[in-house]
């Protein structure tokens, strides 16, 4: 009996599978842009890889998950106050971009 308090989280084994199924598209020949979305996801999939291999607590990811998504949800309320040039200052500024970057790759750990 699973406990409802469990929290599903990708393993170094799934990733590992999806790796070798991208590799398995590569040598099937694909275009050059595929190709090289490939190897981006490949390099990307590796340091997720490398992350996992740390034993990571899954609460301390959801509890990263949602203080991101607090700090991305008030950093574009602000912007919205801006017009379009000092709203695109602003957003750079406040790394917003790479906020997004860490919600998508910790969310993706999650699922």
């Amino acid at each position: 009996m699973k406990s409802k308090n469990l929290i599903a989280m990708k393993t170094v084994a799934s990733i590992k599978r999806e790796i070798g199924c991208l590799c398995e598209e590569l040598r099937g020949g694909v275009t050059p842009a595929r190709k090289g979305a490939i190897k981006k996801r490949i390099e990307y999939l590796n340091q997720m890889i490398l992350y996992l291999e740390t034993n990571p607590n899954p609460k301390y990811i959801e509890k990263m998950i949602k203080e991101i998504q607090d700090k991305v949800n008030l950093i574009q309320l602000n912007g919205m106050l801006l017009n379009k040039r000092e709203r695109r200052e602003y957003l750079l500024k406040t790394n917003i971009y790479t906020l997004k970057q860490q919600l998508r790759t910790l969310k993706m750990l999650m699922e």
